[in-house]
């Protein structure tokens, strides 16, 4: 897992521009966000960069990567496999990651060139991400835990 990753409630970010460079951005102010009362927990872009930051780190499956954000949450926040597998293929679709020739059964992806010169080009968005997660993830851990004790 990565050093940076820690628990969260992850929002898919709507399908970008596959030419334009990704961006980690600011969340918008709770009067401008269309989820009236749920905080987002990432910038848009920053799902996207943590699940091609992690199948950086070692080629991985969908359920694998849910598996990894769940465990960050300590278990308070699963995504659905609605919101990752579609990230997925997009990133195999423009060539950043690729289908392990070697897997059987479910597909497990592994990074290209290309996807390694991006991440290394988007080092710092990726660093911000995983900063934005681990923040959240805190957050729903302390709210989790005043649920808990009857103090919500």
């Amino acid at each position: 897992m990565h050093p940076d990753f820690r628990h969260a409630h992850v929002t898919p970010p709507p399908e970008p521009d596959s030419t334009a460079p990704l961006q980690a951005t600011a969340e918008a102010p709770a009067s401008q966000r269309r989820d009236r009362g749920r905080q987002r927990i990432m910038g848009h872009g920053d799902f996207r960069l943590i699940l091609l930051a992690l199948i950086g780190e070692a080629p991985r499956h969908g359920y694998e990567l849910i598996q990894s954000i769940s465990e960050a949450f300590h278990g308070h926040y699963s995504p659905s496999p609605g919101s990752i597998y579609p990230l997925l293929a997009q990133w195999e679709q423009s060539g950043h990651t690729r289908i392990d020739p070697s897997s059987r059964g479910r597909k497990r992806y592994e990074i290209t060139p290309l996807g390694s010169d991006l991440l290394q080009d988007q080092h710092a968005a990726v660093g911000a991400a995983f900063e934005r997660l681990r923040h959240s993830a805190r957050q729903a851990l302390k709210q989790a835990l005043r649920m808990s004790s009857g103090r919500a």
